[in-house]
């Protein structure tokens, strides 16, 4: 666990403490280096820490990046050339470090002007994805990303834009690619609690050409639903390496909006409409709706995730100033 010395406190400090964190949202770890970093949102930095494997419980970070005056993240990526992506979301800029597990100079390679942008990943062919919030409602994707050296802030030509038409609250996108032509796309909807998959995206789709939908038995429902199949205001997604897609499901508490888990879909390419999640965290059972301070319940409002090298899962629990660390997780009885 990182930002807190017990599972059972939840307290944070400001400015820029070594140990602590404030409404940490985005989580990553470098594939490159196993280097973990955490999108600090209310201290307006990326922080970084050693290797995912090796910390500790409170462990100090061993670097930084301060974000812009009025900046802050919920959602980073360290891509497969170790350099990191932040959406700043109070700048609508994406900006790029390179070699992140090296030394933060502070200083981007790289930036674009997205403003509104929400989450962002780098799929392995270097491709650069972004959603988008309330105002454009959208998804954007840039093709070779990986090639741009401008300093200078670039406003790009996209590749392509999906435009949702059910005024959606996108969340979270992950990305699976298989040679040169296969393209599988995730997209969340905190708003329509449900989380689209599109098969080889084009240009100008809208959410009417997805190919399913996890959290909601029809591809038209929206409803907030619990259980194995339902999700209630999804916002992080992550495509492990076996394919499983995780979903951060944040206000699964029918009452309270206040108790979160995060699922596990297995095969997450194949599934159909209302599938059922294989694992959760967060809670005991997929039927459970508790919240809490403690080493298993938690309360995330975002909820970055992600999977190391060793197929540990990273939960980034903002509510309570921490970001948890869960060992290997298996399928929920």
């Amino acid at each position: 666990m990182i930002g807190q010395a017990t599972f059972i406190t939840n307290a944070t400090a400001t400015p820029f403490p070594a140990t602590s964190l404030s409404g940490p949202g985005g989580v990553a770890v470098s594939p490159v280096s196993g280097k973990l970093f955490i999108a600090d949102y209310f201290n307006a930095r990326i922080t970084r820490y050693a290797s995912a494997a090796a910390l500790a419980s409170g462990a100090a970070l061993e670097d930084q990046i301060i974000l812009p005056a009025g900046g802050g993240s919920w959602s980073i990526c360290v891509d497969k050339n170790d350099s990191l992506r932040v959406a700043d979301n109070g700048s609508g800029t994406i900006f790029r470090y390179d070699t992140a597990s090296g030394v933060f100079s502070g200083i981007t390679n790289h930036s674009l002007i997205a403003p509104g942008c929400e989450y962002l990943f780098v799929d392995a062919r270097g491709t650069l994805w972004i959603t988008y919030g309330l105002k454009s409602r959208t998804v954007t994707w840039l093709a070779n990303a990986t090639t741009f050296t401008s300093l200078a802030p670039v406003i790009p030509t996209w590749t392509g834009i999906l435009k949702f038409t059910n005024k959606p609250e996108l969340g979270g996108i992950a990305v699976a690619t298989k040679g040169t032509k296969k393209t599988t796309l995730w997209v969340a909807d905190a708003k329509n609690n449900k989380v689209y998959r599109f098969d080889n995206p084009k240009k100008n789709w809208s959410e009417k050409k997805a190919a399913a939908v996890l959290g909601q038995p029809k591809t038209t429902d929206k409803g907030a639903k619990s259980g194995a199949s339902g999700l209630s205001y999804p916002r992080s997604l992550f495509l492990d390496s076996k394919g499983a897609l995780w979903v951060a499901d944040t206000a699964n508490d029918k009452a309270t909006k206040s108790a979160h888990r995060a699922l596990r879909f297995d095969i997450a390419a194949k599934l159909k409409t209302g599938a059922k999640a294989n694992a959760v965290i967060g809670q005991f059972s997929f039927t459970a709706n508790q919240t809490g301070v403690t080493s298993t319940l938690l309360a995330p409002y975002r909820g970055g995730i992600c999977v190391d090298a060793q197929k540990a899962v990273w939960f980034a629990d903002d509510l309570n100033n921490r970001v948890l660390r869960f060992a290997r997780v298996p399928k929920t009885k």
